[in-house]
């Protein structure tokens, strides 16, 4: 018989028994069946810990870490906290969140159906406990043992039940919020600066070396004729003369207030201040007419400052404070040595260096007639030579010694429409080959440069006339 008469031969053979495998295992497929992926109902129910109608929950206590929240009215109140209840405000949306969540708990499996000893799970000694109940007397205390090995899940029990269940991480942080992460942190007032009526800001000594004293900033009023027309705030502190304030770089420094934000409460009654530098703490106030914000504000670690509000003990930690803490008053403040309208001047007198121009001013807008030492001047060159005048720009801030450098003296001499009879006067002292010292009301604070008082003349010389 050749090779291949035996191959075909035993093919033959093996068919029956193919076929009698195929239905075999059919059959055992049948009386075994494998749970389809896509049918969620082929697999065995999780066990189900919790179902309550969450629109009636009315408790929720963490035995754990000593607090429990009661439904109030509709809103959440803490009835018992390891801190004073009065001075712990709830984020009421934290809760609101967490409903539904609490209200249809399932465990992952049973693991033991009675175990002989809880100890093997850390059910002896329970790492945390969490009541739930609901305005029809129904409650669930959930009992929390240890991670399981994957530590994705904890070994848990329910109060009252001999089962061991393995429940989600994810649940079980769900359960055993704690208090600090329901706390309403919300810091901020979203102020509109058009309607902040009181800035001040009072540096750590250590946040800012190079100056004491507080930047102190309000609202303009109209006894502030001196102050540049151009913004709405005047710096009351900490220099001697009343600044206007840069609106743009003020409104910049308000905006980002707008990340403030509380991150953690540390401490709700500390034993001392100092390891937070909260024992000679900076201050932050702003109000409005209708809110205040008040904070004290210590050590910075971590990106983060040490903060506590006036009058409470409890000491967190506060996000985006930074931009505030090294606001500069210098760099606040507006530039302008003064700066009036033209048509808020009746005349002007410039003197230094042996020169003296007397300007006057009839009339506003496109009908004003210019003059300049008796002489009638173009329009256009005369708005240049004023601008020059007004455009003094301060450079820097004085600090001394009091020096004299060489030259003499400048004044510019305003006679203003407002307020009726109004004066302005400013004096520029030479200090050095490049400032003069600015005095203005008698006080000496800034420098101005050289430079800018030269194009005033600059601009007179060039000065077309109409006669």
């Amino acid at each position: 018989m050749t090779r291949r008469t035996i191959t075909i031969i035993a093919a033959i053979a093996a068919v029956p028994l193919l076929i009698g495998g195929y239905f075999g295992a059919q059959a055992w497929i049948k009386a075994h069946p494998k749970p389809s992926p896509w049918n969620f109902s082929d697999y065995p129910e999780s066990p189900r810990l919790t179902d309550f109608d969450s629109s009636k929950l009315s408790r929720i206590e963490n035995i754990g870490e000593g607090f429990a929240l009661v439904r109030n009215e509709g809103n959440w109140v803490l009835a018992s906290a390891t801190v004073p209840v009065d001075k712990v405000k709830i984020e009421q949306s934290m809760i609101s969140g967490k409903l539904w969540s609490l209200s249809s708990i399932w465990a992952e499996s049973v693991i033991d159906e009675n175990p002989a000893d809880l100890s093997l799970f850390g059910l002896d000694n329970p790492s945390g406990r969490v009541l739930i109940g609901d305005s029809d007397g129904k409650n669930v205390e959930i009992i929390f043992g240890n991670y399981t090995p994957s530590r994705t899940s904890y070994y848990i029990m329910l109060a009252g039940e001999p089962k061991v269940y393995t429940l989600s991480s994810y649940s079980s942080d769900m359960l055993r919020f704690s208090l600090d992460s329901i706390r309403d942190k919300g810091l901020m007032m979203y102020l509109d600066p058009r309607e902040l009526s009181r800035f001040i800001l009072e540096p750590r000594p250590e946040d800012n070396p190079g100056w004491e004293g507080r930047i102190d900033i309000s609202p303009k009023d109209d006894s502030d004729y001196l102050v540049t027309a151009f913004t709405s705030y005047v710096l009351n502190a900490p220099f001697a003369s009343r600044q206007g304030v840069d609106s743009e770089k003020f409104s910049n420094l308000l905006e980002s207030m707008m990340s403030l934000q509380i991150r953690e409460y540390v401490d709700d009654d500390p034993a001392s201040l100092a390891p937070y530098g909260l024992d000679r703490p900076g201050r932050l106030y702003m109000e409005s007419p209708d809110e205040t914000l008040d904070i004290l504000y210590g050590k910075r670690e971590y990106g983060l400052r040490y903060a506590m509000l006036p009058g409470d003990n409890a000491v967190f930690t506060i996000e985006g404070l930074e931009p505030l803490t090294e606001a500069q008053p210098f760099t606040l403040m507006d530039k302008f040595a003064y700066i009036f309208n033209i048509d808020n001047v009746e005349s002007f007198t410039v003197s230094g260096d042996g020169r003296t121009l007397e300007a006057a001013i009839q009339g506003k807008g496109d009908e004003a007639v210019f003059h300049l030492n008796g002489r009638k001047t173009a329009d256009k060159e005369f708005r240049t030579f004023y601008q020059a005048v007004i455009g003094l720009l301060i450079d820097a801030e004085y600090r001394g010694p009091e020096a004299r450098g060489e030259g003499s003296d400048w004044v510019v001499d305003y006679r203003l429409i407002t307020p009726p009879g109004g004066r302005a006067t400013l004096r520029l002292i030479p200090y050095n080959r490049d400032f003069y010292i600015l005095e203005k009301e008698g006080i000496r604070e800034f420098l101005i440069a050289r430079t800018q008082a030269r194009r005033i003349f600059e601009t007179a010389d060039a000065m077309v006339y109409a006669d």
